[in-house]
């Protein structure tokens, strides 16, 4: 056991016994119970989940039916806090829609699986099932809970708003292109945490000297940028907003006017300063895009959703209960000796369930 209140990373929890886990994964033949499950696992502003709702939802979260008793305990750790953050978010989505006076009949639900099943070229909902590794109540929930999503967001994705996210940024859906060159420093790590940081600021320093006049950015670019494009003053040539980059390098790119010279900003590749030497506009209408408007609205919709839901709640995790730390996914998983209280405005950006 760990002393009350330490928290204990997912590689900790190894010389634990698998303390928070084996409760909930023994419930569908994935473990060995050793310990017995809290009652209640965790509270989302006083409505409590029980063991068997924890279970239900493990078995839920993508990749745990492949779990085995040999599977590492970390990563059994990590499928529990998905499970646990994914409950969190269905909570609160279901209260939300009470709220709203939302109702997702039985009806609805079968109307969309059979949408589903016909989709995907099946006779019969068994045959869609074996595909999916689905069984047919996971199969209702997960339906039950799209709908419910489309609902709540409905209003936010009528036609003018549709047509009012085009016109804000055409230049992402138009199909424009952006000639880009950026200097790209990669920080030192075996420098230690403090890395990124330093790294950081002296892209800062670049950033003010291109600014100031001292340096032209494709000058600046050969004397600091640590990628091939150095030899080419950073030119990295014309980019679409879909092309295959990374999200972050696209995104800050398409934010930048012509002649803009960005903030710094971070890539798996390294932190990096850009700008836009060249723009060839588009001409991809509404009509033609508005499916991916459709898509990229929707995705920015919910989440705003629920996260504003998130910073609203309050979430009481049972000790031994395995989260992310604060509440946030993405964070390490942290599993505590006493209740751990996060409270309404402490959470940051959560994942879709």
């Amino acid at each position: 056991m760990w002393a009350v209140g330490r928290r204990a990373t997912a590689a900790a929890a190894l010389s634990a016994a698998s303390l928070a886990i084996t409760w909930s994964l023994a419930a569908h033949g994935l473990g060995q119970a050793v310990e017995r499950a809290p009652a209640v696992v965790l509270t989302i502003d006083d409505e409590p989940v029980s063991a068997t709702q924890l279970s239900a939802a493990v078995r839920r979260v993508p990749g745990a039916r492949s779990l085995t008793p040999s599977t590492p305990p970390e990563q059994r750790l990590l499928v529990e806090a998905r499970a646990v953050d994914s409950l969190i978010n269905e909570r609160l989505l279901a209260a939300a829609a009470r709220r709203e006076a939302i109702i997702v009949t039985p009806q609805d639900i079968d109307a969309r699986i059979d949408r589903l099943v016909a989709a995907a070229k099946k006779v019969s909902l068994e045959d869609f099932l074996r595909t999916t590794g689905d069984d047919g109540d996971d199969l209702r929930h997960r339906v039950n809970l799209d709908l419910t999503i489309e609902k709540l967001l409905e209003p936010q994705l009528a036609e003018g708003a549709l047509r009012a996210e085009y016109n804000a940024r055409r230049r992402e859906f138009d199909g424009s292109r952006v000639r880009v060159s950026h200097v790209v420093l990669r920080p030192e790590m075996s420098l230690g945490t403090g890395a990124v940081a330093d790294t950081l600021s002296r892209a800062e320093s670049i950033r003010r000297e291109i600014l100031r006049g001292d340096a032209t950015f494709a000058d600046a670019a050969r004397k600091y940028s640590s990628g091939p494009s150095r030899h080419r003053g950073g030119d990295i040539g014309f980019i679409g907003r879909l092309d295959p980059m990374t999200e972050e390098f696209s995104a800050a790119a398409f934010a930048l006017a012509k002649g803009d010279v960005s903030k710094p900003f971070t890539t798996p590749f390294g932190i990096h300063v850009a700008t836009v030497t060249e723009i060839e506009p588009g001409k991809l209408s509404f009509e033609a895009v508005r499916g991916l408007v459709l898509r990229q609205v929707s995705v920015t919709a919910f989440r705003n959703l629920v996260q504003g839901l998130r910073s609203k709640a309050r979430v009481v995790y049972s000790p031994g209960v395995p989260h992310f730390a604060g509440g946030r996914p993405g964070a390490e998983v942290v599993v505590l000796e006493d209740a751990d209280v996060v409270e309404p405005g402490a959470t940051s950006e959560p994942v879709r369930p």
